[in-house]
């Protein structure tokens, strides 16, 4: 009976998944949609709600006060931007990104791709891939909350070690939030190896470790 009745639920979260799930229309070419001029537009449809607009810009346009290249961007039904490029130099969230960045918002969080590896805040950040490519993202008060490096740096006397697959933390004040050792660390438990990825709490306790 146990079993009959888990099949069930699972059948019915499966369904109750498959209906909240979005589905996107055919694509429509030069389509204006809320003034905005589209090579080609889509929707992406939750039953029969229009939840997003997916679509390729034909030309330079100022959207939710941001310049966005000729190329793709996502919105909300009501324009919100969710994804787009910028056309020229801006200011998100007190931070002044270049030209071609990659512009997210997702869940609260700003999440960029930059042109090319940059410099900011003091961190070198990895760059490139278009839409894609290496990810940075930040804190509503504009500080780094995860960034990819070129190798190695220190941060709050921690050696970190960072590569396309090991991104650093870090929390909105700027400290440590979490890295993989680039050396073995002194601590008050003991030496924690080389290659560890470490978490550290507000107050500096390392409070999670988990080998690579």
């Amino acid at each position: 009976m146990k079993t009959k009745t888990l099949l069930v639920v699972t059948l019915f979260l499966l369904m109750l998944a498959n209906a909240c799930k979005e589905r996107y229309t055919a694509w429509e070419k030069d389509k204006t949609v809320n003034d905005i001029g589209f090579s080609r537009v889509r929707y992406g449809m939750i039953e029969n709600d229009t939840v997003t607009i997916i679509g390729f810009l034909k030309q330079p346009t100022i959207i939710n006060g941001y310049l966005c290249s000729p190329d793709w961007v996502h919105m909300e039904k009501d324009g919100k931007l969710l994804l787009f490029r910028l056309e020229e130099p801006s200011e998100i969230n007190h931070v002044t990104f270049p030209r071609e960045t990659w512009v997210r918002f997702h869940d609260g969080n700003l999440i960029v791709v930059f042109p090319r590896d940059t410099v900011i805040q003091g961190f070198f950040c990895r760059g490139g891939g278009g839409v894609k490519g290496v990810q940075t993202s930040f804190y509503e008060n504009g500080s780094i909350r995860e960034f990819y490096s070129n190798n190695t740096l220190i941060i709050d006397d921690v050696k970190c070690y960072s590569d396309p697959t090991n991104p650093i933390g870090l929390h909105d004040d700027g400290s440590l939030r979490y890295c993989t050792l680039a050396e073995p660390l002194e601590y008050d438990t003991g030496e924690i190896k080389k290659g560890t990825r470490i978490e550290i709490d507000e107050e500096g306790h390392i409070v999670a470790q988990q080998k690579e």
